[in-house]
């Protein structure tokens, strides 16, 4: 579905793979699957999480903030572990277009994080005082 959406989709199954393709391509988006028995260690999503740190020093890019979304087609709702280790979303047994959807509402929370942040830097406009109008004698 992401594919035929004209999205770029890059799969792995390991988690060392999916952070070195994080550093390397600078997704928007990592879509991960909770049910991957692959994955060993601490929790995924925060192993995710802190491949898209940027190292001490380094400016980041003028790249947009990776989203992590995790998703589980198991019995067992991974959504508290998944949301408290840092995923923007959690989606329980998906259909093909839910996909779609979590990224049109997480890209319209960026925009909206986007104007806020515009509406705090625009400086408060100040009253005119007589001095900003020219005096005309007739």
């Amino acid at each position: 579905v992401l594919r035929r959406s004209a999205y770029r989709v890059v799969m792995t199954e390991d988690i060392d793979t999916i952070k070195r393709e994080v550093l390397i391509r600078k997704p928007e988006y990592v879509f991960f699957n909770y049910d991957n028995k692959k994955i060993s260690g601490n929790d995924p999503v925060a192993e995710i999480k802190k491949a898209l740190v940027v190292p001490e020093g380094q400016k980041p890019g003028a790249r947009r903030k990776t989203r992590v979304v995790a998703f589980s087609y198991s019995a067992t709702n991974y959504s508290e572990q998944a949301l408290k280790a840092g995923a923007e979303k959690y989606l329980t047994n998906p259909d093909p277009d839910a996909f779609i959807k979590v990224i049109q509402d997480l890209e319209h929370e960026r925009v909206l994080e986007q104007d806020k942040s515009a509406l705090l830097l625009k400086p408060k406009p100040q009253k005119p005082s007589l001095s900003d109008f020219n005096t005309f004698k007739f």
